[in-house]
This record gives C-alpha cells, structure tokens and sequence, in this order.
C-alpha cells in the first residue's frame, strides 16, 4: 500500500511553474464577516493549538501525487505527506457529499446522524441539536470558522452553519449551488451577498479563489487565539449542469489565468481533464498560501492541519475518473461502496505534535475526526453522547492501535444500501439485496467475492449492520419515511428526512401554502403532485427498512381538495391491473366527485359520509396491515367542531399483495392523465398500526410528535 515517491513526467522547471503564483489576482471575496456569537473567554495558546480542516470536494484516493498520482502536480501536499502522517486507509463519511460530510460534522456514522442522503436544491434541512464539531469547540473558547461549500442545511433552518456552532461562514449552504464555480451570490453567516465579478456571466470571481483568501483573512484575524477552521474547497466536483463535454471542458472550470493549464495542454488531454489536472494543481497551490500566512503571522507550530477528501472521484462534466486514474489501486468511484468510492486521503501536520514522514495503514473513517481534533487540541472533555467515532490520535502519533477491533460502517439512503469493514473483511449490500464479501488483505481491488466460502462472517457483519442502523433522529419511532414538506421551491425529488428516496411527479406547477393546522410552519406543497415512494425494481420492502412484508403499515397526511378531480388519496398498486389497495375520492356515475372518501380493496370498496372536497384542511389516516389486508381503518378526521368523536371507518377484506411488488404512492391519479390536485402536507409512512390515539396526536401536534408516544418500535 506503501506507494515510491512519485515520477512526474515533468521537468522541475515545468513543476515549478505548475506550482508558481497565477499570472493575475483573481477579484476579491466580499469582506470577512462579523461573528455572531464571539467567545466570552478563550484557551490558553500555549495548550490549545489552531485546527485546520481542509476538506475537498470528489478528489479520489488516487489524485495526489503521494498517494500513486503521476500526471497531476501536488507538490504542496506531497511536501506536507512528507512532512506529517499520511493515513492509506482512511474513509470518507458515505459514497455522497451531504452524508458524508454530516457523518464528519457530527462525529456520527450514517447509520445514526442527521442527513443520509444527497437531495436537491428543493430540501430544507432541519438539523435536530445533535453532537456538532464547531460546537465542541466554540465551548471550548474558539473562534469557529466554515469556508466554503456547507450542504447539509438550507438557509432559514436551524441547519445553517452559524447555528450549528460556527462564529463565521462564508460560502455555498446548498449543494446544487455549490456546483456554480462562478455565483452570482454566496452566503456570508446568514445574509446573501452579491459577488458582481459573475453578473452577466462575466466570471471574474471564482469561488475557490474567495474561499482562499476568506480562509487566509480568516487566520490573520484570529491569530492571536485559538481558532477552528473548515476549509471546504468544491475543487475538483464537476458543474454537471452546464451540459460540458471532454472537448469543451466547461464542466470543470478553472480560471484561464491558471498557469498549468498551459503545460497540461501540450500533453494531449481532453480539455475536461486538462482542466481537472489545473484545478487541483491550483487548489494544492492555494494551500500553500495557507501554510505561507500561518507562518507569516508566527503560528504555524502551533497548528494542526488536516487534508482529506469527501468521498471518491466522480465521472461528470467531460471527465472520468478512470483518465487519471484517480481511484489508484481500488475499485469503483463516488456513489459506490467499493473502496475507491469511500476510501480517500488523509494527510495530517502538526510539527512537533505529530511525526514527519510517518505512514499509518490503521482503518479510521470521516466520524472519528471530531474525536480525533478535540484530543489534538488538548481538550480532555469527553466527546459529545453520540458520537460513533474514536480518537485517531495516537495512531497518528505512532502509537499502536489498542482496544478491541471495531466495524466501520456505511450506508446511503436507507439500511439496504451499505458496507461494513471490520479488520480486513468488509461486506457490501446492495439495493436489491445481495451480500458480497472480500478479503481486503489479500483482494484490495476487490474482485472475488467469498461470500459463499465465508458464512460466519458473513453472519458477523450482517449483524454488525443490524445494530449500526437506527431509524434517522429526525423521523418518529416506527416511522420509515416522513416528508413535512417544507422545502421552499418546487422540485421533481424530495426526502426531507435523508432516510428513504422518494420521487414528486407529476408537478407542470407549483404554488405554495402555509396555514395547515397541527404541522410545522413553513411552505407546502400545493396543486398537481403525487408522491412516489419506490424501491430498487418496484419492491417496496428493499426500499424501507423495517418494513417486512407481513408488517402492519400505515399512511397518515393532511390532505386539502378545493378541486373535484377523481383521484386517489393513498394507493398501493398499479391502475388496471393487478391488485389494488387505495383510499380515494368518491366519483358518481357521471365521472364527477360527490366529495365523499372512499376505500377500494380490489373489486370492493366502501364509501364515508364526511366530504372531502370543502376547501378546507382534513387529516387523513390509513391503518393495513399485512400482504393480505384484512382489517383496514380509514380515519378522517381534522374538522374539530364536526368530526371530534367520530369513530374510524373499518374496512374487512382480503387482498393478496404478493410481496409488496407494486409502489406506494400518495396523491396519485385514479387515471394516468387525474393526479392529486388540492394540497397536502406532513405525509408519514409507518411500519407499524397508528392507534386512533395517535392519529389524533399526529393531527394536533404533527406526525413528529409520535416521537413522543410510547411502546413504538424503530426500524432495525
């Protein structure tokens, strides 16, 4: 694992120039922001030491120079390898950007933390008050600073960065906003500002450039006591939504100014990896501007600095990662679980804190670094509750591992997507199920699955997932899939929980409404939608963990029908054929609605009293249980003055679901052409029978206050 110092096919002259000063400043970023919060009383410098977190954005394990690159100059870092400790298997927090990044942020693995999955610009985050790295050490006495890309909570959310625990932000909060190389805006703490070098696209201020001298204006500032920084380059993520090719590099901007771009040029390359070669080289320089202003302003001895990766390279905006071959001796690459889609660097430097030249193989993960910087910095308090990880610092130190071996642990968007290692063997499922095996020791590129000659370990490790998975903090026990709704903008995807996908279809337009009662305040999702909810080829159980086909399942939402369209409510099956599971509006003979619910079990179904189609806000519960359904409960209920004492419809009949084979879905067309059209609010589904208790909870308070009932079981 332990790779020669690498051979460049350059001169020194031409490695020397790759790694000179740009030919012209870039425009500079808007001024540095005021804290918010700024520490009453702060550390003693002598122990507590600066930390510096630098996280990149799809470099692969493979892209530095030290870590096996031969085409692409980073003599910066390379020097900083040389001069610290570089980790050969360390890991990434998940196979994506915002669940990795909150598995680093919280110290939490993805089997436990907050976001778990990537989402669009639509999502707001509402980050519950879980362990928090900036707040670990904004108690401490730090100045907290974050630079650069955030993504894992929207603006107006209690998941910004500044009530996260960070003094200072300045940045992108949005993901999908992060892939603009060249905004018209970013955020700086939680008020936008205008960067008018990019107005008519003139692209004069390029966000890694701001996030450099952000981050330099940063240490100056706070160079007189101790300070956290995370440095969060988006370098080398592609733009995938400017359509480029290999020929036009438009999807890896890199300012033409970048003097390695020149000499990457004479070699042939596509322009997409031309441009992906300057922007790491350009990004290994600026760190060296870094390290030039720590020592500038006398403390660079007394800063830790931390360089690694949020998960592996990524084929998008003309490049592949296999060109530079950026994933090195692994297989596979960002969004999957095999190790070059997960294992990433880690350079460490401390001088005098850390040794120089030092090589550690021992396995560590994103979730130990929030443990691993508080014993770094000398903070003896005890990591937050929570928190999966474990302090890396005396391996880094050189010390040898103690302590009985341990599972690290990975999942996406739900239990039936992960990977586990424990010692050398790690165990990949994947979404339809299948377990693979390899033996890292002996099979690093992981191509023989043993599976089938090694079933204790297999058992192990398929325990060990069991016990890491627990449903997300932000969804109530029992609850496998909860969407409130409050994104703010229209989108063609949404999971607000980070736990299970989910699709919004057909949407041609969205407005939006705010005066649902018994739910959080924020927008909602208003006319033409419905929400799918579909696992790996249709097969619902692989979709939602906990949810096993013999379970008792159960929809509630609000539910307003201004319209009369036909429409179904809450369906489970497919329209004109096979079996068929929906609760919809009534219509009579002439196609229209009379307004009433209606219960459709196969051929039979049964219809309510109370009309549906007033115009006003009503609370819509469903309890089946079973893969033949025989109890069914319909609860309509939300008109307090009315409907207070009515008891549930109930529904006795049989119908074969086979094994959960058909979507869920909810607002879904009784026809193809007739979807949902009214509005709908705070949709959960649950693997387990709501009680008329609990619905009527779920209708005052919201379906997150069943969090609060008890006797409700979690999923895994």
């Amino acid at each position: 694992m332990n790779y020669r110092t690498p051979r460049y096919a350059l001169t020194a002259a031409a490695l020397a120039f790759a790694g000179g000063a740009a030919t012209a400043p870039p425009a500079p970023p808007p001024s540095l922001p005021a804290p918010l919060n700024p520490p009453a009383t702060r550390p003693a410098r002598a122990t507590h030491p600066n930390i510096i977190m630098i996280v990149t954005d799809d470099l692969g394990y493979g892209d530095l120079g030290v870590y096996g690159q031969r085409r692409i100059a980073t003599p910066t870092l390379d020097n900083l390898a040389a001069r610290g400790v570089r980790c050969t298997s360390f890991y990434s927090g998940c196979t994506v950007c915002a669940p990795s990044r909150s598995a680093l942020f919280s110290g939490m693995h993805t089997g436990h933390c907050d976001v778990r999955a990537n989402r669009g610009d639509d999502a707001t985050r509402q980050l519950p008050r879980s362990p928090s790295l900036a707040r670990v050490f904004k108690q401490q006495g730090y100045t907290t600073g974050l630079v650069g890309k955030w993504g894992i909570g929207e603006a107006g959310t209690t998941g910004t960065p500044n009530r996260q625990g960070y003094d200072y932000f300045f940045g992108y909060l949005n993901q999908v906003h992060a892939w603009d190389y060249y905004p018209t805006n970013l955020w700086r703490n939680e008020q936008t500002v205008s960067l008018p070098g990019n107005i008519a696209s003139s692209n004069r201020q390029y966000t890694s450039d701001l996030f450099t001298q952000a981050a330099r204006a940063f240490i100056t500032a706070n160079a007189t006591h101790p300070f956290l920084l995370s440095l969060h380059y988006t370098t080398p993520h592609a733009n995938p939504g400017v359509g480029g090719t290999p020929q036009d590099g438009r999807g890896m901007p890199v300012p033409p100014d970048e003097p390695s771009l020149r000499l990457y040029r004479t070699n042939g390359w596509p322009q997409a990896e031309v441009n992906k070669a300057a922007m790491i080289t350009r990004m290994d320089r600026a760190i060296g501007g870094i390290l030039a202003t720590l020592v500038s302003n006398g403390i660079a001895s007394n800063t830790v600095l931390l360089f690694t990766s949020d998960n592996g390279p990524h084929v998008a905006g003309g490049v592949d990662y296999r060109f530079f071959n950026s994933s090195g001796p692994l297989r596979g690459n960002k969004g999957t679980f095999w190790e070059g889609g997960i294992r990433v660097p880690l350079i460490a430097y401390a001088p005098g804190r850390l040794p120089a030249g030092y090589v550690t193989d021992a396995p560590g993960c994103f979730y130990d670094l929030l443990p691993t910087v508080m014993e770094l910095a000398g903070i003896t308090n005890a990591p937050p509750a929570g928190v999966d990880g474990i302090s890396l610092a005396p391996l880094l130190r050189g010390q040898p591992a103690t302590g009985p071996p341990r599972c690290l642990f990975w999942a996406h968007a739900g239990v039936h997507r992960c990977a586990v290692r424990s010692n050398e063997w790690k165990l990949i499922q994947d979404d339809t199920g299948r377990i693979m095996l390899y033996d890292l020791a002996t099979d690093l590129a992981e191509q023989n699955d043993c599976a089938q000659e090694h079933p204790a370990i297999v058992a192990q490790l398929t325990g060990a997932i069991s016990n890491a998975w627990h449903a997300s903090p932000m969804l109530p026990p029992g609850c496998v899939g909860h969407w409130p709704f409050d994104e703010g903008t229209g989108s063609t995807t949404a999971d607000t929980t980070g736990n299970s996908p989910a699709k919004l279809v057909n949407m041609p337009s969205v407005t939006w409404s705010s005066d649902v009662p018994g739910a959080s305040v924020g927008a909602r999702f208003r006319n033409r939608f419905s929400l799918r909810l579909d696992g790996a080829g249709g097969h619902v159980a692989t979709l939602f963990p906990g949810l096993g086909d013999a379970d008792a399942r159960s929809v509630c939402l609000w539910v307003k029908t201004p319209h009369t369209n036909a429409c179904a409510l809450v369906a489970w099956g497919t329209d004109g054929a096979g079996a068929r599971f929906d609760v919809r509006l009534n219509p009579d003979a002439t196609g229209g609605v009379t307004g009433a619910p209606r219960v459709d079990v196969g051929d039979g179904y049964i219809t309510g009293t109370t009309p549906l189609c007033d115009g006003r806000w009503h609370h819509l519960a469903v309890v089946f249980s079973g893969t033949s359904v025989t109890q069914t409960l319909l609860y309509v209920d939300g008109r307090r003055d009315e409907l207070s004492g009515r008891q549930p419809v109930a529904v006795n009949t049989v119908l074969w679901l086979g094994a959960l084979s058909r979507p869920v879905t909810v607002g879904a067309g009784a026809l193809p052409a007739q979807s949902f059209r009214g509005l709908m609010d705070d949709v959960a589904l649950f693997n387990r029978a709501l009680t008329p208790a609990e619905v009527s909870l779920a209708r005052t308070q919201g379906a997150a206050a069943l969090s609060k009932t008890s006797g409700a079981s979690h999923a895994h």
